[in-house]
């Protein structure tokens, strides 16, 4: 169980406010192609790594439930925790939508610091946390909590924003050469859907350093959106002709190096890894 100082700096750090206020950005985002294209290729990679149907699954910080409810689609049992009411409120609304049965789908409303309470240890076949430890004061922190309930021989599937293809996309996509340079060495940057706050950016290598500080080894690397950021004509990506030739060549580079390392998000599969779990964090 976390210390009371570890669970208050796990728990993420922007008022849930923001992420209500912003939703409807959110998903006009999560309707664009690239948004389409995030979510499908998140599904392929995690998809080589999920147990049969049947599997308890947490998303952790899973806001709108847009991660979670394919696999409930597909029999699995999900369970989402978010502390944004308006998040939770869609994936309720997209749920009945979509005819999700009550027992394959729980939305619960909390904070990343209060799981190891609401969990007990080794429940969960699977953990889910896609775009979360950018918003919290203790990575480190927030993993161990997130991961409580992990099984010993459970999977994690985490998903970030690689800040290496920030310069790249600052470079080639905003020709700003001067945004590229200052981007090459900054760990911070802000979400700009929800209202600038500032987030942390991370790189595979710190991430994978992350993971085993928690005791878990990476055992797949994936890139998502490998080449669909750089591509400046944003029009040509809704003709559906072109989208699924996207799509096609985006899983076709999402596990092959080095193209995974110029991704605009980095997806880590992690599992326990063997001996004595480690308590150090990544440096903040």
């Amino acid at each position: 169980m976390l210390d009371m100082e570890s669970v208050h700096t796990a728990q993420l750090h922007p008022d849930p406010s923001i992420f209500d206020s912003n939703l409807a950005a959110w998903k006009r985002n999560e309707s664009t192609p690239w948004g389409r294209l995030r979510r499908s290729i998140a599904l392929h990679n995690l998809a080589r790594h999920l147990p049969p149907p049947g599997a308890d699954i947490l998303d952790v910080g899973g806001g709108n439930a847009r991660d979670s409810i394919p696999l409930a689609k597909m029999g699995h049992r999900v369970t989402v925790v978010d502390y944004s009411s308006q998040m939770l409120a869609d994936a309720n609304v997209t749920a009945a939508q979509e005819e999700i049965p009550g027992d394959l789908l729980t939305l619960v409303e909390a904070n990343v610091g209060t799981i190891p309470d609401l969990f007990k240890a080794a429940s969960h076949d699977v953990v889910l946390l896609h775009n979360v430890l950018s918003y919290v004061e203790d990575a480190g922190s927030a993993l161990e909590a997130a991961t409580h309930s992990l099984k010993p021989a459970g999977i994690l599937s985490m998903i970030r924003v690689n800040r290496y293809s920030e310069a790249v996309n600052a470079a080639i996509r905003d020709r700003d050469l001067d945004a590229a340079v200052s981007r090459l060495d900054a760990k911070t940057s802000t979400a700009r859907q929800f209202a600038n706050v500032p987030v942390r950016r991370y790189a595979f290598e710190e991430l994978s350093e992350l993971l085993a500080a928690g005791g878990l080894e990476v055992i797949g690397h994936y890139g998502i959106l490998c080449i669909t950021g750089y591509i400046a004509d944003d029009e040509i990506k809704y003709d559906p002709g072109f989208f699924a030739k996207l799509e096609r060549l985006e899983v076709a580079m999402s596990a092959r190096h080095p193209y995974n390392l110029m991704a605009k998000f980095c997806h880590l599969i992690a599992t326990r890894a063997s001996g004595p779990r480690s308590a150090t964090a990544i440096e903040q």
